[in-house]
């Protein structure tokens, strides 16, 4: 057997046995080579879940069922790997780079675009993002001012145009062409000699008698000549002799010597006159002694509540020290700073932070760990009496470290105190509280049951949601979520103990009910991309990204969580103002909060499981009682498939009859065609299938 020359195809010989196989195999890797698309060159193990037909370009370094085809053309076909050597100018679009490659005979290259086959390497001796300027381009002129030689050209404007056009000549001469000659100047024909009367506004060089304001070039200082002399040439000449004789002194800041004088001001006078002495001893005397009004400069008597500048921080002078330079250096001496009502980034340098004014909740964020001293203790202390579980003060910790393993810790009761130490690293560590319990986060200690939704790591899913199945407007998928208000497709893998599920399309609820709901300050928290709103009635608000906080809900009101396309899991929904870490309940607890509000009893594993025991009523009819798992929230409505209605003895229900519920069990009537003994014993079974299920819902 022989083959093409360039994509080696087998020929069928004449008499080859089995020709279907040889013609295939040529169609095999016609598929593959003609208008050949590669999903990437940059592979060198097999991907995990390749599509029949799809091709890759075998990186450098096979390995696996790869190992060995280096640069080859790897085709999955018919559920096997299939490799074609390229030859010199085969070609492949390759998809992760969006552009076509080549096969040059040694490597896979891309396609350079452009007439020219290769890419622009520099322009005007320049790389990277190049702006041109005249100077690259040879023989350019600029269009400020430009210096142009030759014999340059444009275009002639219109006879009679008056803009800043140029004119050629021949616009010039178009418009001085028909127009005569000069017939006369100023009255007169013929060789004409003008004179200062004959132009309008002249002076004459003699004797001019110059009106208006008229200018002169100013000559320098101290020209002695026939030259004008200006306001500004006689003003610099007078100023300076006048200076360089020590005669006057300047209007602005004079500096006076000997011993100047000045009229005195009357007594009492308040003006900008000078005040000399005689006026400064009559003033002090008149007021200060006869109205005993000012104190004396030396071993003065100060009353009443005087007052004086504070001095800038570690002023060491004679000045005078206010209670307030006192506060501020004591504090400074013991690491203790005030912050009132206020809030404050922490400092290294911090021992002590009183906080002495709160009217609304203020924020203290910590220096970062690893900047803050090994062994030294920060004390958070409410000095002002006012904290409260509203007026509340956040002690958070910067960037990524965390205080007792959360983003921060929260005081809410009136002088409160926390005192921390850092792991000189990324942690805070209370070590210290009110009453020596160390503080707990949003006005309590970490306790369970903080977190208001149930199923939040979407690890019960009694329905058997399939990942990726459309849910209509408010149909349920996993446990206590349902789609919101335009449908919900979600996918997801599930896993333990925490599943993580991505929002492709419409929204997924949770409605909190009304008897979990404290009202006041609650926080949203979740891992993902999900964005959320939390309302309640009406759907309402913008979308966030966790954690959200929302304030002023009502007590005892439905509350909705609602979120977004993108990732999402572990959510929370707890009272306070703060997240704190995912709380994590038992699975068999958290099945219990979920069966409150919907069950499922199913025949899985069992193709005649029990639901019920039965007594017949007659000979069509039977009564099961049927206990619910967990209590629910109230009497559900229940249903039943085909598969779940069968009687020992080999009688079919045809319809599930009346049902009495209650909120811990249910009465329900099976009804058969015929063959039941009225008073007979009978059970609830499932009918042959492993499918059977009987569901009770009391959702929201």
């Amino acid at each position: 057997m022989s083959n093409t020359p360039n994509l080696k195809l087998p020929y069928l010989d004449q008499n080859q046995n089995q020709k279907t196989v040889t013609h295939n195999a040529a169609l095999r890797m016609l598929d593959a080579l003609v208008q050949l698309q590669v999903q990437s060159s940059a592979l060198s193990a097999p991907p995990a879940s390749p599509g029949d037909g799809q091709c890759w370009i075998v990186a450098s370094g096979g390995s696996g069922a790869w190992q060995g085809k280096d640069l080859n053309i790897a085709a999955w076909q018919d559920g096997a790997w299939m490799f074609y050597p390229p030859t010199i100018g085969t070609l492949a679009y390759n998809d992760a780079a969006g552009a076509p490659i080549v096969w040059t005979g040694s490597a896979w290259a891309p396609i350079a675009s452009g007439g020219s086959g290769g890419a622009v390497s520099s322009v005007a001796g320049r790389t990277g993002a190049v702006t041109l300027g005249v100077a690259d381009v040879a023989g350019a002129a600029p269009l400020a001012s430009p210096a142009l030689s030759g014999s340059p050209t444009a275009p002639t404007a219109t006879a009679g145009d008056s803009t800043t056009k140029l004119a050629t000549t021949a616009f010039v001469a178009a418009a001085t062409a028909g127009g005569g000659a000069v017939t006369s100047v100023a009255g007169r024909s013929g060789a004409v000699t003008l004179g200062v009367a004959d132009i309008g506004g002249a002076a004459p060089l003699a004797s001019p008698a110059l009106t208006g304001t008229p200018t002169a070039p100013t000559a320098t200082a101290g020209d002695s000549t026939t030259k004008l002399a200006t306001t500004a040439f006689v003003a610099a000449s007078f100023l300076t002799t006048a200076t360089a004789g020590s005669t006057y002194a300047p209007l602005a800041s004079p500096v006076l010597t000997g011993t100047p004088q000045a009229p005195t001001p009357a007594a009492g006078d308040s003006s900008g006159k000078i005040a000399t002495t005689g006026f400064v001893t009559a003033s002090f005397v008149t007021y200060a002694y006869a109205g005993a009004n000012y104190a004396t400069s030396a071993n003065a008597s100060l009353t009443g509540t005087p007052t004086a500048p504070t001095q800038s921080q570690n002023n060491n002078s004679t000045r005078i020290a206010t209670t307030a330079y006192a506060d501020r250096a004591a504090a400074a001496i013991i690491g203790r700073t005030q912050v009132a009502d206020a809030a404050y980034a922490v400092l290294a340098t911090d021992r002590t932070v009183a906080v002495t004014a709160l009217t609304a909740a203020r924020t203290l964020t910590l220096p970062a760990a690893s900047a803050y001293p090994a062994g030294a203790a920060l004390t958070i202390v409410d000095e002002s009496g006012a904290c409260s579980a509203t007026s509340t003060v956040t002690v958070a910790a910067a960037g990524t470290d965390t205080v007792n393993g959360a983003a921060s810790a929260v005081l809410s009761a009136p002088y409160a105190y926390l005192a921390l130490e850092s792991n000189t690293a990324n942690k805070w560590t209370v070590i210290d509280g009110p009453s020596g319990v160390v503080s707990g986060l949003n006005g309590g200690p970490l306790a369970g049951f903080r977190n208001r939704v149930i199923n939040g790591n979407f690890s019960v899913n009694q329905r058997v949601q399939v990942s990726g199945t459309a849910l209509a407007a408010a149909a349920y998928g996993h446990d206590r979520w349902k789609a919101g208000a335009a449908g919900c497709t979600y996918t997801f893998t599930a896993a333990k103990p925490d599943t993580t599920v991505t929002i492709a399309a419409g929204t997924l609820t949770q409605v909190i009910e009304d008897a979990n709901v404290e009202g006041g300050t609650y926080t949203l928290s979740w891992t993902g991309t999900a964005t959320a709103r939390v309302y309640q009635g009406t759907a309402a608000g913008s979308y966030a990204a966790s954690p959200l906080v929302v304030t002023g809900l009502s007590a005892g009101a439905n509350t909705t969580i609602e979120f977004g396309p993108g990732t999402l899991g572990k959510v929370q929904f707890e009272p306070g103002p703060v997240a704190t870490p995912f709380e994590r309940r038992p699975i068999g607890t958290e099945l219990a909060l979920c069966q409150g509000y919907y069950f499922r009893l199913n025949s899985a594993g069992s193709t005649y499981a029990g639901f019920g025991a039965a007594c017949a009523s007659s000979a069509t009819g039977a009564n099961a009682y049927l206990k619910y798992p967990a209590p629910m929230r109230a009497a559900p409505t229940m249903t039943a498939n085909s598969t779940a209605l069968y009687y020992v003895g080999g009688f079919i229900a045809t319809t599930l009859g009346a049902v009495f519920a209650g909120d811990q069990s249910a009465s329900v009537n099976l009804n058969v065609s015929s063959g039941l003994t009225a008073g007979g014993a009978a059970t609830w079974l499932g009918n042959n299938s492993t499918a059977a299920y009987v569901d009770g819902s009391a959702e929201l």
